[in-house]
């Protein structure tokens, strides 16, 4: 999976669009990313105002910061322990699988 672009370069990708001077193909090999790519940012922009990504829609962790500092604390113990030892002791500790 690769990793999300990030947020400066949509900035920089969607200011050098403004002038309207240059074709998207060019600003797409200035900033070395796909043609589509500047579309797809340019839509939002255009359609509602927006240049900024939406926010990641995926579900929110179970996990509190307090389960997280266990969890951290677990991972400094042992950090070669595999991810269902971790989940297991973090039970254990706090009774959130």
């Amino acid at each position: 999976m690769h990793q999300p672009y990030p947020p400066d370069l949509r900035k920089r990708v969607l200011v050098a669009c403004e002038p309207g001077d240059l074709p998207q193909v060019e600003i797409a090999r200035r900033f070395e990313v796909c043609p589509a790519i500047v579309s797809n940012w340019r839509r939002p922009e255009c359609e509602e105002g927006r240049r900024a990504p939406k926010p990641h829609s995926g579900m929110p962790s179970r996990l509190n910061a307090a389960v997280l500092e266990v969890l951290r604390e677990l991972v400094v113990e042992d950090n070669d322990a595999l991810l269902r030892e971790y989940r297991e002791h973090q039970a254990e500790r706090t009774g959130v699988l």
